[in-house]
């Protein structure tokens, strides 16, 4: 999936936000993609205080990918948000244990369903890739 919006900010950001959910779901949030990322971001403070910190700038990425200009969207921006993911899907791996972990991205019963985002896009990236 990532190679699909590599040279987008906008979409690596939205990947970015997807990838997230899927971590935040398997840390046992309800994270449904409908809900703003302002009322995802409270529901995770409700329980986790410091994972919701975490959260709120990749909840700014996201609403400004969404709304704001061409020019206020960068590959910068777009690394952050995928920093700020590794990172949230970094706790929910430590939360829940390696085998579950796996089971979670890369079960065929999981992968069939088109459950979480894609495995790759949620291990930690070499600097410059």
């Amino acid at each position: 999936q990532r190679q699909l919006v590599n040279d987008d900010p906008r979409g690596r950001i939205g990947l970015a936000w997807s990838n997230c959910l899927a971590a935040l779901e398997f840390m046992g949030f309800a994270a449904d993609p409908a809900k703003t990322p302002a009322e995802v971001v409270a529901e995770v403070a409700s329980t986790d205080d410091n994972a919701a910190r975490e959260l709120q700038p990749l909840a700014n990425e996201v609403v400004r990918a969404t709304y704001a200009d061409s020019a206020s969207v960068s590959a910068d921006r777009a690394a952050e948000a995928e920093r700020i993911t590794e990172t949230i899907a970094a706790h929910a791996k430590a939360k829940r244990g390696g085998f579950e972990w796996w089971w979670q991205h890369a079960s065929p019963i999981n992968v069939w369903r088109d459950k979480v985002g894609a495995w790759g896009n949620l291990r930690p990236r070499p600097q410059g890739s």
